[in-house]
């Protein structure tokens, strides 16, 4: 059931002026067959609106972002929080088993690398990682999920970048490896 483009709109504006970072891509499919006239709408939206102020830990973990190092990482120890106590939040917030300690603390130190895909990372995961964390999920990742392309530009043209490696296939698919690869 799509729902109607105008109220979309207003939920994303408002989310927007609030300044989170709502994903417009999640409206677009959120309204269907009203997609492109949503689509126009947040277009000229965002063309006249300016941008809201980044906070100044956004400021924070794009420098770190840009330098090359990890944002998560940054946001774990700005924090004080070992792996540890950030895997330990995970398996309370997402109500796994502590049988799945090692493969959830295993693919948070691949994330925390930047070795997977953000694009496959379940909302799920992120909402769980951010309260964990204390943040917003717009926070996490900076410019969130997509935006990697600017960084590796950014990257590539000042500095040799490490070939990214991919993650194996799971021999024993899980809820686990479903929250790390199986996408939003």
């Amino acid at each position: 059931m799509t729902e109607s483009p105008q109220a979309l709109f207003d939920e994303y504006a408002v989310r927007y002026a609030r300044g989170e970072q709502p994903d417009p891509a999640d409206y677009l499919r959120r309204a269907g067959d009203h997609a492109n006239e949503l689509a126009h709408a947040i277009d000229a939206f965002l063309a006249t609106t300016p941008p809201p102020e980044p906070s100044t830990e956004s400021i924070q973990l794009f420098r770190t972002w840009l330098s090359g190092a990890s944002p998560l990482t940054q946001m774990r120890l700005s924090r004080d929080l070992e792996v540890d106590d950030v895997v330990d939040g995970l398996l309370q917030r997402l109500q796994l088993q502590q049988t799945n300690r090692t493969k959830l603390r295993r693919y948070y130190n691949q994330l925390e690398e930047g070795i997977l895909d953000l694009k496959r990372v379940t909302n799920r995961l992120y909402g769980a990682l951010a309260e964990t964390l204390g943040t917003r999920t717009s926070e996490l990742f900076l410019p969130q999920r997509g935006a990697a392309d600017l960084r590796l530009a950014y990257l590539s043209q000042h500095r040799h970048l490490p070939q990214k490696q991919h993650e194996p296939a799971p021999e024993r698919w899980d809820e686990v490896d479903q929250l790390f690869l199986g996408g939003p």
